[in-house]
């Protein structure tokens, strides 16, 4: 055999030895699809709906947004992915952003009374199925009043966890550290739930008043509710103007000095047994028949209270999916608001426009200060609320609005233009 031909043989088994070892480590690391594929602004196609897929399953995009194609929404999406996992921000899926939202979590359970987590601490920003089980533990024991699991460990859960500490006599920090999981994970745990309504002795001797938190507000918001006075349609844990409100209503009709606070007088009437209960005619109307001076005054002092609070975000970015303090979307900011004042929303601009609460006001004429307002891009009988903001009074209202101009916390008017022709309807959930 020649030369010529041995080395050429040679070469070619050398090749193929090559070839047969890369496709050894190539193909499994091609096995996941997106392992070779980089996705960025403008792709389009199948692997970028898987992808947005996997974002929704964490509550990155809605699931409306999964389109195809990647536009803003899935960027912006991504690069918070990104910040959360402690990988490289910049809005491009390649094979490390992928493999990590590929990556499986470890399996959290919770039932009987038992909770078991991954980890030894749980603080603000966290998420994943964990945060789940603990959310739903804090929700079987009546401390977490959000009205869906989430998975994301926001302010609400920082709050409902800090109420838990302060009923069972843990250090209040918000987090879910050793302690505070071990007591989560034990049956006789203190339960908001468990707490008696009916006498004095349930609540400690200090004055409750606007800002407090915790158990014991709960058990006056179920008397209150007992005898009509608190008409809001949950238990709060949280001492805001409706609470307020409805321990003055109480006040004025069992002859005690109106002044919203629970002191000593209050508690020993408002649990005996001779409370007078809420009666529309002597409580709200005096008798000339108009509404008294006082009830408007307060319910006044309510929404400006609210705007005021609502003001103060103005010119805070715009960042989809953005709950607040630092940035807001349009139901982020109506959310983060009301919260405040012990008013619970549904998360989202639709959720919040169709909700059964409060009164819808179709007239754009009728709205008062502290109305939702909701608004449609779209034209038609049948047109799906879109975006969100408050009423504040003279044809203006405050809202976070994601138009390329503005992009953050503004005032607009509704008398006029955009807002006036893609108005849907008002809600007042403010008494």
């Amino acid at each position: 055999m020649k030369e010529g031909t041995v080395l050429g043989n040679l070469k070619k088994v050398i090749i193929w030895g090559l070839i047969i070892a890369l496709g050894v480590i190539v193909f499994p690391l091609n096995s996941i699809v997106y392992a070779s594929s980089i996705l960025k602004i403008g792709s389009t196609g199948e692997e970028v709906k898987q992808l947005q897929s996997l974002l929704s399953d964490r509550d990155l995009v809605k699931s409306s947004h999964i389109t195809g194609y990647y536009g803003p929404i899935t960027y912006n999406a991504v690069k918070r992915f990104q910040v959360q996992n402690g990988l490289q921000v910049d809005g491009i899926v390649g094979p490390a952003t992928m493999g990590k939202l590929k990556q499986s979590s470890s399996k959290s359970e919770t039932s009987s009374g038992v909770i078991k987590l991954s980890r030894n601490i749980y603080r603000l920003e966290d998420r994943g199925p964990d945060i789940s089980a603990i959310q739903s533990r804090l929700k079987e024991l009546g401390f977490y009043n959000h009205y869906r699991i989430t998975q994301y460990y926001g302010p609400i859960t920082e709050e409902a966890v800090k109420d838990f500490q302060r009923a069972n006599a843990l250090k209040v920090d918000g987090i879910v550290g050793p302690a505070t999981m071990r007591k989560l994970g034990k049956s006789n745990v203190s339960s908001t739930a468990s707490a008696s309504s009916n006498n004095t002795s349930s609540l400690s001797n200090k004055m409750f008043k606007i800002g407090d938190r915790g158990s014991e507000v709960s058990i006056i918001q179920r008397r209150l509710k007992e005898l009509g006075f608190y008409t809001y349609h949950s238990i709060t844990q949280y001492y805001g103007p409706i609470t307020g409100e409805a321990v003055r209503d109480f006040q004025r009709s069992n002859g005690l000095r109106v002044d919203g606070i629970t002191g000593s007088a209050t508690k020993g009437k408002l649990f005996s047994d001779d409370a007078i209960r809420k009666n529309a005619k002597t409580t709200e109307q005096n008798s000339s028949g108009k509404t008294s001076r006082g009830g408007v005054a307060s319910q006044t002092a309510n929404a400006n209270d609210l705007i005021n609070f609502a003001r103060r975000y103005l010119g805070v970015p715009y960042v989809y999916g953005g709950n607040g303090p630092s940035a807001f979307d349009c139901s982020g900011l109506t959310t983060f608001v009301f919260r405040n004042f012990g008013i619970f929303l549904p998360r989202r601009a639709i959720e919040q426009a169709n909700a059964p609460m409060g009164t819808k006001i179709s007239d754009i004429d009728s709205l008062k200060p502290g109305d939702l307002v909701f608004f449609s891009n779209s034209r038609g009988t049948e047109r799906p609320v879109h975006h969100v903001g408050i009423y504040i009074g003279g044809g203006n209202f405050i809202h976070a609005t994601s138009a390329k101009r503005s992009r953050k916390v503004v005032i607009s008017t509704l008398n006029s233009g955009y807002y006036r022709e893609g108005f849907c309807w008002g809600r007042r959930v403010l008494r």
